[in-house]
């Protein structure tokens, strides 16, 4: 087993330790699953939990992670573990900016082995690890992250990722070839829309970059990889430039990332579809009775736990017009129920709308397969049969 395997394994067992039944999964990514770890790569987890945990449990954490983790900068086999525990609750649904309820990191060692232990706080940085988690994350506890988190809209992600360049901007001397990685892998994702590699990323921008702007990347680059001394005499004023550039490139690129992508506007944006949307029982029981149905006290409550997630959508007053429920077998397929639609404004397309936005989250969730019964006496010139309709959802 490697060490970094063995790290892992310690990891999920202090959590378990710790957390126990608390834990409803760990996910390893990162470096570890987007291009393999480099000679100086942080082991990267990301743990969500059921509840907060305590002062105690918090303590019992970091105690255990000053032993599991290598110390940074890197001076033997063990790497430097960065290690982020989320309460489900609190990301899902997603809100920005989300809470973290935990994290260790080996920048922080010196506090932590002074009696700081890390306490829960509103951070930005949630944005982009819950999306490379939800795209690459490796279960090692529990079911596929998309069970457990819901993906990050672009405006939010964007707005996180551009948040972090004056921080980056006033640190190039002190973590310099972090910085310079960085700011070049922020500027990539908010132009393509996805997480690369440090390696990958700066590959994609130096081609990008003037000339006279590659240099600092280029030995970020190589330093990263193991494949040049990190050495930065006389790069100091280039990689100020560097930044320059590249934070001006990201706020250009930022300005230009679309509105949430996991909403759906129908007739002209009066109305309003979204992925688990808080809806009450009262109201889902009125919405019942608006097209002639009986509801039962109680239902919503008790069935919205075991769903993968739910669409609903809401006029401009914020009255509740439709609605359709997700269900998941736990692995790749789902099952789409209880679509209702408003019996005041039914034939709008919102009930299109919501199945559409369910659809594509059971998608994005890892859902290959999405179930939904059919009665042949509802087709209409339009629609398409349920076999076509299954295909294209899987």
């Amino acid at each position: 087993m490697s060490v970094s395997a063995s790290q892992t394994g310690a990891v999920v067992r202090l959590l378990r330790e710790v957390l126990g039944d608390e834990v409803a999964g760990v996910y390893l990514y990162g470096s570890a699953v987007l291009g393999g770890l480099r000679p100086s790569s942080d082991l990267d987890l990301f743990a969500v939990v059921r509840s907060p945990p305590t002062a105690e449990q918090r303590r019992a954490l970091v105690a255990g992670l000053l032993d599991v983790s290598g110390r940074y900068p890197r001076r033997g086999t063990a790497r430097p573990v960065e290690l982020t525990v989320v309460v489900r609750s609190e990301v899902s649904p997603w809100r920005f900016p989300a809470v973290r309820a935990f994290q260790y990191g080996e920048w922080l060692r010196d506090a932590y082995e002074r009696g700081a232990v890390p306490a829960a706080e509103p951070d930005p940085d949630l944005a982009p690890l819950i999306t490379m988690v939800l795209r690459d994350g490796v279960p090692l506890v529990g079911p596929p992250p998309g069970a457990l988190l819901d993906p990050v809209p672009a405006a939010d992600l964007a707005r996180a990722l551009a948040a972090g360049v004056p921080e980056l901007l006033a640190e190039p001397a002190a973590d310099t070839r972090n910085a310079v990685l960085t700011l070049a892998r922020i500027w990539n994702t908010l132009e393509t829309g996805e997480i690369r590699s440090k390696e990958a990323a700066a590959e994609w921008a130096l081609p990008r970059l003037p000339r006279e702007h590659r240099p600092p990347l280029s030995h970020a680059r190589d330093a990263h990889l193991g494949i040049a001394e990190e050495r930065w005499d006389g790069l100091l004023p280039a990689v100020r430039a560097y930044a320059r550039q590249v934070a001006a490139a990201v706020e250009r690129s930022a300005a230009l990332v679309p509105a949430d992508p996991w909403t759906t506007e129908v007739t002209g944006g009066s109305i309003r579809c979204v992925w688990r949307d808080p809806i009450g029982d009262e109201e889902m029981g009125d919405l019942v009775r608006s097209h002639g149905g009986d509801p039962v006290a109680g239902w919503w409550d008790r069935v919205k736990g075991q769903s993968l997630g739910w669409v609903g959508a809401r006029d401009a007053s914020g009255l509740l017009l439709g609605f359709v429920n997700v269900a998941w077998d736990g692995g790749d397929h789902a099952f789409l129920l209880d679509p209702k639609t408003r019996g005041s404004h039914q034939r709008r397309g919102i009930g299109t709308a919501v199945v559409v936005l369910a659809a594509a989250r059971a998608r994005a969730a890892g859902c290959t397969w999405l179930h939904v019964d059919f009665r042949p006496e509802l087709r209409t010139s339009t629609s398409a049969p349920a076999a076509s309709v299954r295909r294209r959802r899987g």
